[in-house]
């Protein structure tokens, strides 16, 4: 009888955790763009890095870009988050971060060459707003030029 109930009680918990499914929000880019210039960057000379809808850039270079309090409190106050930065050609490292998801504090694309002319696009996968999967492309040469491309089907393959 004891083996009975704990049989079932464990055949509940595994249709119970199979019921739960997982959830997965991939990034997708902004109808517009409001690009702020770093160190006196020009699009025709620089490079333009733009994030997918739900992250903003904080830092470039380890330095600020936004107001300090708009960058801790953005949503709260109302201000604007950088959607967008120009850059010069060169060697930089950006922070950002996930739209209201503290546990994401900070997110790094560490120092990288950056082409004169050249698109680039940060974009990400989400998975069960638990663990964040986040690349760069390069839209002009159309390649990924940091971290790995990953999809909610790679995703779900992977747990098969």
């Amino acid at each position: 009888m004891k083996n009975t109930i704990h049989t079932l009680i464990s055949i509940a918990i595994v249709v119970g955790f199979s019921a739960c499914s997982a959830t997965y929000n991939t990034g997708v880019a902004k109808t517009s763009y409001t690009p702020k210039a770093i160190d006196n960057a020009k699009l025709e000379n620089g490079a333009l890095i733009k994030v997918a809808d739900g992250l903003y850039i904080n830092k470039v270079d380890n330095k600020s870009t936004v107001f300090f309090l708009a960058s801790s409190f953005s949503t709260m106050l109302g201000f604007d988050s950088l959607d967008s930065v120009i850059v010069t050609e060169g060697k930089h490292s950006i922070q950002f971060q996930r739209d209201g998801k503290t546990g994401y504090r900070n997110l790094f694309i560490g120092s990288m060459h950056y082409k004169k002319g050249h698109e680039y696009f940060i974009n990400y996968t989400e998975f069960d707003s638990r663990q964040i999967y986040y690349w760069m492309e390069d839209l002009t040469d159309n390649k990924v030029v940091y971290g790995k491309k990953v999809t909610e089907e790679s995703l779900k393959n992977k747990k098969d």
